[in-house]
């Protein structure tokens, strides 16, 4: 499972790095000292945290982004990474369980967008890429 999460969570760099048009010497010599402890920490780039841990923080950031989603429950795995916009994307891989009579897990990489206010929802699941 841990090299898994740590494929995973290169494979998203590597993607995030590439879409921005950031080589990685470059994203590193752009650390904030304001940022959350991370490899690295870009406005508008992915940056990955030193811990793959799950907070209370995250866990209550999961729940709130996911409670009006019928259907599923979601259990945060590992916190992949976050990313700096107006507000912040975090990439968290989750166990996805279906609330049906044969419940079914599945791993996915979800993406949670947390507004300045503080308002949380999830903006993509992406099955393909808990997978790598």
């Amino acid at each position: 499972m841990k090299k898994q999460i740590t494929a995973i969570l290169l494979g998203t760099t590597v993607l995030a790095l590439t879409a921005c048009g950031t080589s990685t010497a470059a994203a590193a010599s752009n650390t904030s000292s304001e940022q959350p402890a991370t490899e690295t920490a870009i406005v508008g780039g992915w940056s990955t945290e030193d811990s793959e841990e799950i907070t209370d923080e995250i866990r209550a950031l999961v729940e709130k982004a996911t409670q009006d989603k019928l259907g599923a429950t979601y259990n945060p795995v590992a916190y992949l990474g976050h990313q700096i916009v107006n507000g912040t994307n975090h990439r968290i891989l989750c166990e996805i369980t279906t609330v049906t009579a044969n419940p079914e897990t599945r791993l996915a990489v979800v993406t949670i967008y947390e507004d300045l206010q503080g308002n949380a929802e999830v903006t993509d699941i992406d099955e393909e890429a808990a997978k790598q």
